[in-house]
């Protein structure tokens, strides 16, 4: 039987920010044998939806990703191949090599010029950053979100938030500490009817508006993505 990727659906319309975790299925959806031990079978719904997801980024052209983010993606790929040399298992050996091969395609994507976004994306932009950051990375610290050196989700978030000033903005990332500051931050910056969330855990893009509450219907019932798909998305 064949096993479907999970992926949620991609809008073709104003631009898709994507994190690093967005390349990764979000951990909830799997048991918790599967999460500890990693096993084929986790590793095979990760190639599946990997495989999907490079499939779909490669003929779309409303996305893009930060410098940061690809250096994150790579740093995981060497991660991969300690994983494969460390494994004393041949079928999640074989495993962990196709799915390193599928994110080594993906790689390729990322390293296109166009994809690669910076301040300079759109008109005054970096103006517009340098007024919203320290508001942005002082809600993610009280979410207690996690970042690096580089600040990689503070840039995301700053740059989907100021990009939402002209269009139709989206993040599409399994983070739930870069999400909730991302929802919020739109709302204080009277940004919301331009800005939406993608999670593997929704099957379409949530409007930030919305965020909270259907997060809130998931934690009560996590079987909801598989007994009641979430289908909120419309561009107002």
């Amino acid at each position: 039987m064949a096993i479907k990727s999970g992926l949620p659906f991609l809008p073709n319309e104003g631009i898709i920010f994507l994190d690093n975790c967005a390349f990764n299925r979000d951990d909830y959806i799997f048991t918790n044998i599967e999460r500890k031990y990693h096993s084929p079978a986790y590793l095979k719904k990760e190639i599946v939806r990997l495989t999907s997801l490079k499939t779909q980024l490669s003929v779309m052209d409303n996305w893009c990703t930060i410098k940061e983010v690809i250096e994150e993606f790579i740093d995981g790929n060497r991660t991969f191949n300690y994983k494969i040399k460390s494994s004393n298992c041949i079928q999640r050996e074989k495993a962990l090599k196709n799915l390193l091969e599928q994110r080594k395609e993906t790689l390729q994507i990322l390293n296109q010029e166009h994809v690669i976004a910076d301040n300079s994306i759109v008109n005054e932009l970096e103006d517009i950053i340098k007024e919203i950051t320290p508001q942005i990375e002082q809600k993610f610290n009280m979410r207690e979100g996690k970042t690096n050196k580089k600040r990689t989700d503070i840039k995301l978030i700053s740059l989907a938030l100021a990009y939402a000033r002209q269009d139709y903005s989206f993040i599409f990332s399994q983070d739930q500490a870069l999400l909730k500051t991302f929802s919020d931050c739109a709302r204080d910056l009277y940004l919301y009817p331009k800005t939406y969330v993608i999670s593997d855990r929704f099957k379409t893009p949530i409007p930030t508006q919305s965020y909270n509450e259907v997060l809130r219907r998931v934690r009560e019932n996590p079987n909801t993505h598989k007994t009641q798909p979430i289908s909120q998305f419309h561009l107002s």
